[in-house]
């Protein structure tokens, strides 16, 4: 099955690091909401009409699945 991922694309000149990230939800959704795996990508990949290209981020995250200079994995 799948589990679940936040995929996060920072506006331009925001420094934001994956323990914020992982701190901010531990304070405003129940733990069992809370990803197992955070990562931050400079520009998240997008379809032709501009909607987030699930399958290709499907791929990405596949492809590279414990990538620690990317992501985090959250834990509980």
């Amino acid at each position: 099955g799948e589990r679940a991922c936040a995929c996060l694309e920072l506006l331009p000149g925001v420094a934001l690091g994956l323990e914020e990230v992982a701190a901010f939800l531990r304070d405003k959704i129940a733990a069992y909401k809370i990803p197992e795996r955070i990562e931050i990508f400079e520009t998240l990949p997008l379809t032709g009409v501009g909607k987030i290209a699930k399958n290709e981020l499907r791929a990405l995250l596949a492809s590279d699945p414990a990538n620690p200079e990317r992501g985090l994995p959250v834990g509980g």
